[in-house]
């Protein structure tokens, strides 16, 4: 029998475009099967029906997070995400 989940991710083999690749701490907020990366993220947060101001404010976030992991502090990327 074949596994319908070889990353054990959640996502039956099927419908995952990462067969192999689990996403990262659950993160898969498009659910294709796909670890998100924070620019991914930006264009997942465009998509948002939300004010100009609020969709702004996120953005900043993701800057900053993305900004962070680039430097290599990861733990201050996910304290500015957190915020």
């Amino acid at each position: 029998m074949v596994d319908p989940d070889s990353d054990g991710d959640g996502t039956l083999d099927e419908f995952d475009d990462c067969l192999f690749e689990p996403p990262t701490g659950g993160l898969d907020a498009d659910e294709n099967g796909c670890p998100d990366m924070i620019l991914g993220l930006a264009a997942i947060v465009d998509a948002l029906p939300m004010t100009a101001v609020g969709r702004r404010g996120l953005l900043r976030k993701l800057d900053a997070a993305f900004d962070a992991v680039e430097r290599g502090h990861f733990n201050v990327a996910e304290n500015k995400l957190s915020e």
